[in-house]
C-alpha cells in the first residue's frame, strides 16, 4: 500500500475468500461513496466485518460494501472532470 493511503483492514480468511491479496488498491463501493484502499488483514476483524474509516460525508457506524464487487484501482485516484457551463459551480474568495 502507497504510505499514507486509507486502508480496507479484513480478517485473512476473507481476503483470501474475494481474491484481495495486501497491498493492494481497491476501489470499493461503501454506502453508494467510492472509495480507494489498501487492503491490509488483521486476524481481530470478525469474519464478514469490513473496517474502513469514515469521511466526513460518511458518518461512522456501518454501512454496507459489497467485497465482490472490489475492482483493483491505480496508485494514483483518478480526478473528477471539469465543470462544463451547464453545471453549476462555487467560487470561493479568500
Amino acid at each position: 500500500t502507497a504510505h499514507g493511503a486509507l486502508s480496507l483492514r479484513i480478517h485473512p480468511d476473507e481476503a483470501n475468500k474475494y481474491g484481495l491479496p495486501v497491498g493492494e488498491r481497491v476501489k470499493l463501493d461503501v454506502s453508494g461513496i467510492t472509495r480507494y484502499l489498501g487492503v491490509q488483514t488483521d486476524n481481530r476483524v470478525p469474519l464478514g466485518v469490513a473496517l474502513v474509516p469514515a469521511l466526513p460525508e460518511q458518518p461512522c457506524g456501518f454501512a454496507f460494501a459489497d467485497l465482490q464487487r472490489a475492482e483493483r484501482a491505480p496508485l494514483s485516484i483518478p480526478t473528477p472532470p471539469a465543470p462544463t457551463d451547464s453545471e453549476p459551480t462555487l467560487e470561493v474568495s479568500a
